[in-house]
């Protein structure tokens, strides 16, 4: 599970992006 924070944060970071877009980017809605 780290691994999973881990690189979502070093994607918010990257981007710059709120944590609820972070989700939307990783899990997308059909």
């Amino acid at each position: 599970m780290r691994t999973l924070i881990t690189r979502l944060n070093a994607l918010r970071k990257k981007c710059r992006m709120t944590p609820e877009q972070a989700d939307n980017i990783r899990f997308p809605c059909c």
